[in-house]
């Protein structure tokens, strides 16, 4: 489930050293489509007024991070303290420690109903 989120990490890597022909040919080998491959390059590539430069748009990089910390951390949280509002996992386990999360008004998404 996290291939997308890893290929977009790798991409924003790659695409700091390298021009937008090189990482369209360098993303071969994760996906034999070229229509794919091409909006990979267009989405890290985006907003850089000359292509050919080892530059992007890196912003994909921190989704995955968030991602793998929540798994790490994933025995830790309580889920629905995590969806109370926008906050750090630190922020949460933090203050579901101190039992200062407030529910008023809070209406749980509904894949929380059966996070067993």
């Amino acid at each position: 489930m996290l291939f997308q989120p890893a290929l977009h990490y790798y991409s924003c890597y790659q695409a700091s050293r390298m021009s937008f022909a090189a990482l369209f040919q360098d993303l071969a080998k994760y996906h034999k489509d070229p229509e794919m491959r091409w909006r990979e390059c267009v989405r890290v590539k985006r907003g850089i007024a000359d292509t050919g430069t080892s530059q992007g748009m890196y912003k994909d990089q921190i989704y995955l991070r968030g991602a793998v910390k929540i798994l790490r951390y994933r025995k830790l949280l309580n889920f629905t303290d995590f969806h109370c509002g926008k906050m750090t996992v630190k922020d949460c386990l933090r203050l579901s420690e101190k039992k200062l999360i407030v529910y008023d008004k809070i209406k749980k998404p509904y894949f929380l109903n059966s996070i067993d």
